[in-house]
């Protein structure tokens, strides 16, 4: 992959089981009290029974996000009804882009073993100074796992020596996308939730980053830099089809499109060659651009919520990587109390 690091293998990654825990002042993860009270202040629960019985009464509203509060990315679990976290990985890799299955029974996720330091970073793209904001590492090799939704029943899919991530899943939990450099580039694939039927949905020179669903499961959008900037581009799930819906004329970068519950609109983040990134939404044939936010720093990884009304997204507006809710009806901004850069929000989880 261009512009990235030499990557290793990781040997074997172990995910301890989820150990619920207070949205508390907590080995650096919680940074700040949101404006209406989302944090609750509760003795952690630590034993096995007690996290069992913890879960079954948590709420379903949750968002799961990767934190590097510990000074190593895992993945945590915020419930917003129960005003409750949890974490769902402890070991020595790198874990992020978490994705919640349809049904909410499992997770999907991206996890490297580096040695060098991971963050989120504005990379260049070959050629022009174009940058996109990526979750990078030094070293390692990213792969793509799946686990339960309390941490448990850990399967690795992909292949070894090669670098998976970015999963996305299909609305019917029956395929997911995701970025490779398997066949040389960085390209879109697809393959079934249990790694097998693997095909590829894009062939470009340059790179095909942060592939995205739409909720009927006809197509999936994603950002190329193959104009020069990072665009949005459309393209049927069974292939072909390409088409490109944001325009370049205007030096912009865009990164990370996300479609709305309903499938009409598409939230991203975009900002000027050199400039800072800010969250947008568009219709999905690109017209009725409307920005969000404009602000100096990094809002960008946006999210919706399932009843589409707001949308999480990580910023560092309080002069640290934090999660943030924008509501879309008055557009008022909130910062949920946790470090770290939200993936996926759901209400549907199974038991």
């Amino acid at each position: 992959m261009s512009d990235s690091p030499t990557r290793h293998h990781a040997g074997c990654l172990m995910a301890k089981a989820a150990t619920i825990v207070p949205l508390v002042l907590a080995a650096g993860l919680i940074a700040s009290c949101g404006s209406k009270g989302l944090i609750s202040q509760q003795a952690a629960t630590t034993t096995s029974q007690q996290t069992a019985t913890t879960t079954r009464q948590l709420g379903s509203n949750r968002i799961v996000l990767a934190s590097d509060a510990d000074g190593d990315w895992e993945l945590i679990v915020v419930d917003l009804d129960a005003h409750m976290y949890y974490q769902l990985t402890s070991n020595l890799a790198y874990d992020f882009e978490p994705v919640w299955s349809p049904d909410g029974s499992r997770i999907a996720f991206t996890s490297e073993y580096a040695l060098g330091k991971i963050s989120p970073t504005t990379r260049p793209s070959d050629g022009d100074g174009s940058a996109s904001p990526e979750i990078r590492t030094e070293t390692g090799d990213r792969d793509i796992l799946i686990m339960d939704n309390d941490g448990s029943n850990l399967v690795r899919l992909g292949l070894k020596g090669v670098n998976d991530e970015q999963p996305a899943w299909s609305p019917d939990g029956s395929r997911i996308a995701f970025v490779s450099d398997r066949a040389g580039g960085v390209d879109i694939w697809v393959m079934d939730r249990g790694g097998s039927n693997v095909r590829q949905l894009t062939d470009s020179p340059r790179e095909n980053w942060m592939p995205a669903w739409s909720p009927d499961g006809l197509t999936i959008a994603f950002v190329s830099n193959r104009s020069g900037l990072w665009e949005v581009y459309l393209v049927d799930a069974a292939g072909g089809n390409l088409r490109q819906i944001t325009s370049s004329e205007l030096q912009i970068n865009n990164w990370g499109p996300v479609w709305s519950p309903d499938g009409s609109t598409l939230a991203y983040a975009r900002a000027e060659t050199g400039g800072f990134w800010d969250l947008y939404t568009m219709a999905v044939d690109g017209s009725n651009v409307q920005q969000l936010t404009d602000r100096p720093g990094t809002d960008f990884e946006p999210v919706w919520s399932p009843d589409g009304t707001r949308i999480a997204f990580g910023s560092d507006r309080s002069g640290q990587m934090e999660v943030h809710l924008i509501s879309l009806d008055d557009s008022s901004v909130e910062p949920i109390g946790v470090s770290g850069i939200p993936s996926d929000w759901t209400e549907r989880l199974s038991p």
